[in-house]
């Protein structure tokens, strides 16, 4: 039996109000604004409760947009991808807009560029947000509308404290007294990477000593990274004390390989990283991480984009999340 299409009027008679003041709200249109937040209630739970569903054609031919944003990720498959396609999803979603994923893996600079070219001529999307590669594509993408993740220097944006989140991490392992601690960073050349490393280096030399440059090595950010990251341990003079990755994905590549070849962690050596993904808290041990609310940075994200595309003028054009220390097995010494 075919389902019968609920109505714009039954939506409006449900919630008491007049069809205009309906369709200003469901749309946002208007004077979405000057309505109290008591009649927005009411006709978005008669619209729910009826089951309405706008029509999304007339609506692009109406306001002349795709109500569609577009999140560019440099590898989808990266495990901190998870978490922030959430936030973005949530946030655009609640506003009224579908995201859309756009994967830049195996592209290089110039073909990310393009395809940055491309959303904008054909009118796809009305905004993008843009993970991590905006130092890449921030040219191409000019005054189109978009909102800047974890990019340091581009605005608006949504970033978090980078260089304190490893600076609190080589603090930690200071204040137990270790003193080779080695570093293990990004290779490409990002403004967010450089601060990371500046972190270790400040809480280094905050603590009378010098930096060591042999005990400072990039890698790429995923699993091989960590296995990479494996084999520059082994390769150094003096094993280090403890070891301070940039993220999780290449902290469990590194964990896992010293496991492998029997180092007990943290006996032998200890580790902590800078994300705090969920798979972090499930390892054996726990790795000690400064937490990244990365959920929030995609929602904020979202929040940000869908409020200019609207019309508003942001509060904030940067913001900046807040990281915070979370101590699990991964980074307590023990004596011996």
């Amino acid at each position: 039996m075919e389902k019968k299409v609920v109505t714009l009027r039954q939506v409006a008679e449900k919630a008491g109000v007049s069809m205009t003041s309906a369709s200003i709200i469901l749309n946002r249109s208007g004077n979405y604004k000057s309505m109290s937040p008591k009649t927005r209630d009411k006709v978005i739970q008669a619209a729910e409760e009826l089951g309405y569903y706008p029509n999304y054609f007339a609506k692009v031919l109406r306001q002349q947009s795709t109500m569609q944003i577009g999140l560019i990720l440099p590898n989808i498959t990266n495990q901190f991808m998870t978490p922030l396609i959430m936030g973005c999803t949530e946030a655009a979603n609640r506003a009224g807009y579908n995201l859309n994923l756009i994967d830049m893996y195996g592209k290089n600079n110039e073909e990310m560029r393009e395809s940055v070219q491309f959303l904008k001529q054909t009118g796809m999307v009305d905004g993008l947000i843009i993970n991590a590669v905006g130092e890449i594509v921030s040219e191409a993408v000019g005054d189109f509308p978009a909102v800047y993740i974890d990019s340091k220097g581009l605005l608006p944006s949504v970033t978090f404290t980078e260089k304190k989140s490893i600076y609190d991490l080589t603090t930690l392992f200071l204040r137990q007294g270790l003193r080779r601690i080695a570093y293990i960073g990004g290779e490409e050349a990002r403004t967010a990477y450089v601060l990371r490393e500046q972190g270790y280096r400040d809480a280094m030399r905050d603590c009378g000593l010098e930096v060591d440059e042999r005990y400072i090595h990039n890698v790429r950010m995923h699993l091989l990274g960590g296995r990479d990251a494996y084999d520059w341990v082994c390769s150094l003079p003096e094993l280090p004390e403890a070891i301070v990755c940039m993220t999780d994905t290449v902290t469990y590549g590194l964990m896992f390989n010293l496991m492998k070849n029997h180092y007990r962690i943290p006996e032998d050596i200890a580790v902590a990283s800078g994300e705090d993904l969920d798979m972090s808290s499930f390892f054996l041990p726990g790795i000690t991480c400064s937490h990244i609310s990365i959920e929030k940075m995609g929602s904020e994200a979202a929040r940000l984009l869908t409020g200019i595309l609207q019309g508003e003028e942001p509060d904030e054009r940067e913001i900046e999340i807040e990281t915070f220390l979370v101590e699990r097995d991964s980074s307590k010494k023990y004596a011996e």
